[in-house]
Parts: structure tokens; C-alpha cells; sequence
């Protein structure tokens, strides 16, 4: 009799720890996800891991580092996230943006942009394959006040030699500034990463340099 009370005991204890963490796994999923940052374009490059994807998100303002994680592992998702661009308002829960994540994005587009094209080539470009308005990119790419708000650190009279050739993958509803602000983020990355350090055992001005390199 005492050992049919024990088992009983702990069955019944075993299933409120199981009803617990369907419980506590339910309310994780559905945990909000609300970005603070206005850019609500999440970019996962290849080779991403949960960690680096988790601290994209924190610094955003979306969700919590330690948050995703727990959701991402215990949904046993950690290898699965694809690398790709995605629109966080597309989920309003965490379950809904590991679900995003873990899907191949199918609204982007790959777009390549050719070494020598000038700011009018690579409006023509986009405007065939993207179709945006070819004017208002290129009207933007020469906007004083526009290319200042970019936070460039160079005082430049257009964006020309800014848009660095190479392909990029494009939301298929990017607008002209989404397009230019992908560029300029690609550029600098690659300044700050292979030419900023060079630059400074050189007697040369960076401009200079950009200047030379497309005579």
C-alpha cells in the first residue's frame, strides 16, 4: 500500500513538471517581439550562429539575448536559421521570428553590381530588377542633406564610388533609401575592415584614393 502511494506520488509530481514546461514553453513562444530600433530589416549573413543572431536582436531592441536562445535551443532550431534578409514586423512573437528564421526568405532578390558602373548605370539596374524609380535613387545619391544624414565620415559632394560593385540580396519591397543605406553599410564595413588601416601608413586622403581608383 505505501509503495502504490509512492508511485502514485511521484507520477503525479512527475506530470506537473511536465505540464510546467508545456506551460513555461508555450509562454516563451509567444513572448512579444517589438524592435526599438526604426531599421526592422534583420540581415542573417552565412555561417550565423544562434549566439550572433541573439545579439543582433538584443541590440535592436527586439528581444532578449538570453530569451531567444533558450526558445532557439529548446525548439532545437539552433542549426537551422538561414542566412538571408528578413522584415521583423513579419512576427510579432518570438515563435513566429524563429519560425521567419529558420524558413528560406523567399522575397528577396539577388542583384550584382558590376566594377566601373556609375551611380546612373546602377539606377538603370535596379530600376529594371527591383523596379523602384530610377530618379528618385539617383536624385538621392546627389541629395547634400541625404548623404549627411548617412553619417558618411567624409565630406562628399555625391555618393558616386560609394556604392561598392559586388552582389548583394535585396528585399523585393526595399525603396530607394533601403537600397543606398545597404550600400553604404557594405562599404564602410569594407573600409573599416581593409583600407582604414592602410590608409594610415599613407600620405594619401582616402577620397583621394577613390578618386584615383576610378580615373
Amino acid at each position: 500500500m505505501y509503495m502504490q502511494k509512492h508511485v502514485k506520488r511521484y507520477i503525479l509530481g512527475l506530470l506537473s513538471v511536465v505540464f510546467l514546461c508545456i506551460l513555461s514553453y508555450s509562454s516563451l513562444l509567444t513572448l512579444p517581439v517589438s524592435c526599438k530600433d526604426e531599421n526592422r530589416i534583420l540581415n542573417i549573413p552565412r555561417h550565423s550562429t544562434a549566439d550572433s543572431v541573439a545579439k543582433v536582436l538584443d541590440e535592436k531592441g527586439c528581444i532578449n539575448t538570453f530569451m531567444f536562445k533558450l526558445a532557439i535551443y529548446t525548439t532545437f532550431n539552433q542549426s537551422r536559421i538561414k542566412p538571408g534578409l528578413y522584415n521583423i514586423d513579419d512576427s510579432s512573437t518570438l515563435g513566429e521570428l524563429i519560425k521567419l528564421i529558420t524558413s528560406s526568405s523567399m522575397n528577396t532578390k539577388k542583384i550584382t553590381i558590376i566594377e566601373g558602373w556609375n551611380i546612373y548605370d546602377i539606377a538603370d539596374n535596379l530600376s529594371r530588377q527591383l523596379n523602384i524609380n530610377k530618379d528618385k535613387f539617383i536624385n538621392l545619391c546627389l541629395d547634400q542633406e541625404y548623404i549627411q544624414s548617412l553619417n558618411i565620415p567624409f565630406n562628399i559632394q555625391s555618393l558616386e564610388g560609394f556604392l561598392f560593385p559586388d552582389t548583394y540580396t535585396f528585399l523585393s519591397n526595399y525603396t530607394e533609401n533601403d537600397i543606398i543605406e545597404t550600400f553604404i553599410q557594405h562599404f564602410m564595413n569594407i573600409y573599416d575592415s581593409h583600407i582604414k588601416t592602410k590608409l594610415s601608413s599613407s600620405h594619401l586622403e582616402f577620397i583621394d584614393v577613390l578618386i584615383l581608383s576610378s580615373i
